[in-house]
């Protein structure tokens, strides 16, 4: 396939858009897990709460299984944000 037969189809659009996602992923994962090291589990959790608006956001998995959110579980916070990623996830699987 071509570059112009990719560029008609958007492939080229739409991988660039996901890799923009994915940065921004990284970058509030980042920022989350910064301020929840350094105790300030209120910004930590008004920095992940933006995460779930994005589409390529972070995920239900991500939020259940990486120890690394170890520090924010068992705040309610936490788990409404989890709560809300997993019914996002139900969701967007009961209309494929």
């Amino acid at each position: 396939m071509s570059i112009a037969e990719l560029k008609r189809r958007n492939v080229v659009r739409m991988a660039g858009l996901y890799l923009v996602g994915a940065w921004l992923v990284v970058q509030v994962a980042g920022t989350v897990l910064i301020y929840s090291w350094l105790g300030d589990r209120n910004l930590a959790l008004d920095q992940l709460a933006i995460s779930p608006q994005n589409t390529a956001g972070i995920t239900y998995g991500d939020l259940k299984l990486q120890p690394f959110w170890d520090p924010l579980r068992g705040d309610p916070r936490f788990e409404k944000i989890v709560a809300s990623v997993e019914a996002k996830g139900n969701a967007v699987q009961q209309h494929r």
